[in-house]
C-alpha cells in the first residue's frame, strides 16, 4: 500500500502548556519561544494522533563554535550543552503531567 503525505501533527493544548510552564521555570519565561505554526514534513503525527502530546524544539544553535545549521543539513552538529537542558525539560514535564493526572 502506498500512501502520500502525513496527518497533522497538532500540539494538545493541556500538554502544551504543561511543557510551557515546565521550561519557563527552567530558562524564565522571557526565553520561552512560541512562534506561528509551522508546515512542515514531521511524523509525530503518529503520536499525536493516538495520544495528546506536545511537539517542540530545543534550540541548540551556536554560531560562534559554527554549530548553526539546520537539523536535516549535511553539516548539522549538536551542541551538546543543550542536552542537559532538554533532559531537565523533559522530566519536569513529565513530572508535572503526572501530578495533574493522578488518580487517587
Amino acid at each position: 500500500e502506498y500512501r502520500t503525505g502525513g496527518k497533522a501533527t497538532i500540539n494538545d493544548p493541556g500538554v502544551t502548556a504543561i511543557v510551557h510552564e515546565a521550561l519557563a521555570e527552567i530558562i524564565g519565561e522571557e526565553n520561552v519561544i512560541t512562534g506561528p505554526p509551522l508546515m512542515g514534513s514531521e511524523d509525530f503525527s503518529e503520536f499525536t494522533d493516538r495520544i495528546p502530546a506536545s511537539f517542540f524544539f530545543v534550540g541548540s544553535r551556536d554560531d560562534e563554535t559554527g554549530k548553526n545549521f539546520d537539523h536535516h543539513h549535511p553539516r548539522f552538529d549538536l551542541d551538546e550543552r543543550s542536552l542537559p537542558l532538554g533532559v531537565e525539560m523533559m522530566a519536569k514535564a513529565a513530572l508535572r503531567w503526572l501530578e495533574a493526572n493522578a488518580e487517587g
